[in-house]
């Protein structure tokens, strides 16, 4: 759960770097960026920190194991459901 969060406010932070790497967003919000900082270089860490974050945010957390698995008998359409094992607590 933080993870996601993390991920989320990394998401948040690249973006507005990103948005902050075009010179009008900048003369509108009234940022100032140091001249000998290109726009290349914000862009591609404003992207890369949305990268990131994604990666982060939408990862799934890991495999999920079946908590119950069905036991059959037969094959075919003659297969019958005769119980139900329950894996592990």
């Amino acid at each position: 759960m933080a993870n996601k969060t993390l991920g989320y406010i990394l998401m948040g932070v690249g973006l507005v770097i990103f948005a902050l790497s075009y010179p009008g967003i900048r003369a509108v919000v009234g940022v100032p960026i140091p001249a000998s900082v290109g726009d290349n270089y914000i862009l591609v860490l404003g992207l890369v920190l949305l990268a990131a974050g994604a990666f982060i945010g939408f990862r799934k957390s890991g495999a999920e194991q079946a908590k119950e698995v069905p036991i059959y008998e037969g094959h075919g359409k003659e297969r019958k459901l005769v119980g139900i094992q329950r894996l592990g607590k």
